[in-house]
């Protein structure tokens, strides 16, 4: 018989899974499979799940195993880990690049080795860090960190730049106090020499 120490529940975005953070993490970890297999096919493609772990913090070993059972089931689009101090996303990986389909909020943080897109803004408060370019298809508030290993060919590019802070390797640049006027021309920021440069993206 199954305990309540893991609640499935739904919400307008898709999915959330309580985690009940009184319990030992091999006990939630097999009470989340076997509500995986009772549920069977109800993953629709591209569903987003938010997972509350209370007061419980994951381990690097621990997040593997709960990403590695969530991936199993296919149909699941982005997983999002909450605790009661943050946030972490987890989306769909293509290869080299991974693809978030949502906006990014505050306090949220996306991290990949590769090329990172998101098909949505990215807030104030919100971090994104890639080894390789980050794509933003809508407005960039927060804070981009490209080429976090080093690659100082990365770039960022979004519809509208207006970070907190955009980073590129190791080169480090904040936005400025008044934001310049935006003419609907996608951006673009890359390095030259020791310095990050915006640019408009033209044909």
């Amino acid at each position: 018989m199954l305990s309540n120490g893991v609640i499935f529940k739904g919400d307008l975005e898709g999915l959330i899974i309580i985690l009940n953070d009184q319990l030992e993490f091999n006990s939630i970890k097999e009470e989340l499979r076997d509500k995986f297999i009772q549920a069977g096919d109800f993953f629709n493609d591209d569903m987003i799940v938010k997972v509350k772990l209370g007061r419980r913090r994951l381990s690097t070993e621990e997040k593997k195993e709960l990403l590695k059972i969530f991936r199993a089931q296919g149909g699941i689009s982005v997983i999002e880990f909450i605790n009661n101090d943050n946030s972490f996303v987890e989306a769909k990986e293509e290869g080299d690049t991974l693809l978030v389909k949502r906006t990014i909020r505050s306090g949220q943080t996306v991290r990949f080795q590769g090329n990172i897109v998101i098909l949505g803004d990215v807030n104030p408060g919100a971090e994104v860090v890639a080894e390789g370019d980050i794509v933003v298809m809508g407005h960039f508030r927060g804070i981009a960190h490209a080429g976090a290993n080093g690659d100082v060919d990365s770039t960022i590019s979004a519809f509208r730049l207006e970070p907190t802070q955009l980073r590129i390797a190791n080169c480090i640049s904040r936005s400025p106090d008044i934001p310049p006027n935006s003419p609907g021309t996608p951006e673009i920021a890359f390095l030259k020499g020791k310095y990050i440069i915006i640019e408009y993206l033209r044909k």
